[in-house]
């Protein structure tokens, strides 16, 4: 399927122009037309019939399925962007537009500044409610033991690309906007163990939305926050603290 398409991303109300360039060497160039940068990536492909599989160079074994028909389509499993809509260049729209849900694109958005808003902080409750309940069901299934990565939920379908990003991110430094504690501790259901926490709410000054081993979720002020972490419990754990922003 060499050929060029075009793509909107779509995220928070941001538009960034996206071009997909599928080369005949079985290489993607996609370039990102954002508004303070342009950046571009390299990804393979390979062809199936009418199924297309876009895999990230380094590794990543996710994959991306579009159709090549009059309508492209898709559906993807790996971390990144919440949505994409794509046209063929040079062609009408009726007839040649697709939606792909959390296709892996870098996030544009400058990371934004500022505390949080009450609704951003809300959101952001509601997000790790979501992702410590996929968590502890699948240790309910697995004699108590976490999952590899929280990437092993979102290809099962317990969660989405989208519950990964939170409502204050991006963080400028390009990590996962939520730190999620991945380990035996947090099936003893302990009121004062961290599970999970907003790093982007915490690179912006916080409240920060803290979820704890019993599954509550309390929104603590950066004072409060940093004192939880001298918790004896939590010695030698790295939080991957972000810089301020």
């Amino acid at each position: 399927m060499p050929g060029v398409y075009e793509a909107k991303l779509v995220e928070n109300g941001i538009e960034t122009l996206v071009t997909m360039d599928f080369k005949p060497d079985g290489k993607v160039i996609l370039t990102f037309a954002a508004p303070n940068a342009r950046q571009e990536a390299t990804l393979t492909y390979t062809e199936d019939g009418d199924r297309i599989t876009v895999y990230p160079v380094k590794g990543d074994h996710s994959s991306l399925f579009v159709r090549t028909g009059d309508v492209l389509e898709g559906d993807v499993h790996f971390t990144g962007v919440k949505t994409v809509r794509l046209a063929r260049q040079g062609s009408a729209a009726s007839g040649q537009t697709g939606v792909i849900s959390g296709a892996t694109l870098p996030r544009a958005a400058k990371p934004p500044t500022g505390k949080p808003s009450q609704n951003e902080s809300f959101q952001s409750d509601r997000k790790l409610m979501k992702i410590g309940q996929a968590v502890l069901e699948y240790g309910m299934k697995n004699s108590n033991k976490s999952p590899a990565s929280l990437h092993e939920l979102v290809q099962s379908g317990k969660l989405t690309a989208d519950d990964l990003q939170s409502p204050c991110g991006p963080v400028a430094d390009g990590k996962q906007d939520y730190w999620v504690r991945l380990d035996d501790q947090i099936f003893g259901m302990d009121s004062t163990l961290m599970m999970a926490y907003d790093r982007a709410a915490y690179a912006r000054g916080g409240p920060i939305s803290v979820l704890f081993c019993d599954a509550h979720v309390e929104r603590l002020p950066m004072q409060q926050f940093d004192a939880m972490l001298k918790n004896p419990k939590n010695s030698g754990t790295d939080f991957q603290l972000p810089p301020p922003q």
